[in-house]
């Protein structure tokens, strides 16, 4: 796909079958051609199995296997690196999915399978879309990283798939031997993917509620006849309030063909409160730190809104201020990519001042911004070093010391103040 993508409008990205336990008989010709040999079952990766009588991946979702649970559940590293690249390069994407193939109908009749085990898959499809972590070894990037902004379009493929690749190309094999008597191509009806939302009300909710709670405006319904329309965007949001551990917010009212059934508040593109009113107070909040808020509509059927423009917020400083010269924090700790740490501080002298600033980052040449005083300044720091930052004709009294990671997420450690 890349790097020729970093010349086009828009990035698409399709995966398919994303459990990565692909059946495929490993069968071959024997006896100068007089008999068909059915090897054991290849699944695309070592140590899985596959169980052909109930024609699934052993232990793909039970409670009683966890590991296998999180083998098939892991978030795909290529995916995770395109996504990057996407960033990198300012590139929207557009992501299609399809369901397992293990949530087949037949399988759910059986008991192999449910409809909570589907929406399992697509709780993590949304937390691909939403992804804020640690990205693959051979990426070389340290820390987590953001890709929350990076989808801006989810396409889920509401079809039938064929699964069950047995044949081998350029082959013909009879649709009818559904034993593989004669060696054939299987054609079991259990083999379909009936992949469709209307199937499965809980996991179409889910499907909705991921796209609602990432930011996408929707409408994904039921049936037709059912309400589609979605609310208008809420009003202006503001925040006539806050304190070191909260921000309160207000915004304008939003109108419905049917009625709001809730409002829904996001903090840095997580759902944090759901009032049906319009107002609302976000709590637990760390003391002068910067966050981001935004509010949308959702009516009874689930129609979300478009998103408020974004609010920047600044909780109000702890009741601890360090006086400097002297040691501002031991452990200035993560700072996200475009985020602000913030430290109020007490200059005890009419002084020049420095501040030392030590990494505790494993990656280099990571740009990070030092605002005191009324000046910023930008500089490169690398993995255990300590950069000095200047700052001239301080007045004695209370400032603010703020530090910003610019190219990406960072992790600090000591601060100390002096003067010079």
């Amino acid at each position: 796909m890349y790097p020729g993508a970093a010349w086009v409008d828009w990035i698409g990205l399709s995966v398919f079958n994303h459990e990565l336990c692909l059946p495929i008989y490993n069968r071959y010709v024997a006896n100068n051609g007089t008999s068909i040999v059915n090897n054991t079952i290849y699944n695309g990766e070592v140590g899985r199995s596959y169980d052909t009588a109930a024609k699934q991946c052993i232990n793909y979702v039970r409670a009683s296997n966890g590991s296998a649970v999180k083998a098939n559940f892991d978030l795909d590293a290529n995916v995770l690196a395109m996504m990057k690249f996407a960033k990198d390069n300012g590139k929207p994407m557009i992501l299609s999915e399809t369901a397992p193939m293990n949530f087949a109908a037949g399988q759910q009749a059986s008991g192999a399978e449910s409809e909570s085990d589907m929406t399992l898959w697509v709780n993590r499809l949304f937390r691909l879309v939403s992804y804020n972590g640690p990205l693959p070894e051979y990426l070389g990037v340290a820390g987590n990283v953001d890709l929350s902004g990076v989808v801006k379009a989810v396409v889920y493929m509401n079809t039938d798939l064929r699964y069950g690749w047995d044949g081998y190309y350029g082959q013909t094999y009879s649709v009818t031997d559904t034993d593989n008597s004669q060696g054939g191509f299987r054609y079991d009806e259990d083999w379909y993917n009936n992949a469709q939302l209307d199937k499965y009300t809980q996991t179409r909710t889910a499907f909705c509620t991921g796209l609602t709670n990432t930011g996408f405006g929707t409408r994904c319904g039921g049936g037709g006849g059912g309400d589609t329309a979605a609310p208008t965007t809420p009003g202006t949001l503001s925040s006539p309030a806050k304190t070191s551990s909260s921000v309160s917010l207000t915004w304008g009212a939003s109108t419905d063909n049917v009625g709001v059934a809730r409002y829904e508040v996001l903090r840095s593109g997580t759902v944090v409160g759901t009032p049906t009113g319009t107002s609302f107070t976000v709590t637990g909040l760390a003391p002068s730190t910067a966050y981001s808020f935004q509010v949308r509509a959702v009516d009874a059927a689930g129609n979300g809104s478009g998103l408020t423009t974004p609010l920047s917020v600044t909780t109000s400083a702890g009741s601890s201020t360090v006086n400097i010269p002297g040691t501002v924090t031991t452990s200035a700790g993560s700072i996200a990519s475009g985020t602000t740490r913030s430290f109020e501080v007490n200059a005890t002298q009419n002084a020049k001042y420095k501040f030392l600033v030590t990494s505790n980052s494993s990656q280099n040449s990571q740009l990070v911004t030092v605002a005191f005083n009324g000046e910023s300044v930008q500089q490169a720091i690398s993995a255990g070093q300590t950069i000095t930052v200047y700052f001239q004709a301080v007045t004695s009294g209370p400032k603010t010391l703020s530090l910003r990671a610019d190219s990406s997420a960072v992790s600090l450690g000591r601060v100390e103040g002096q003067t010079w």
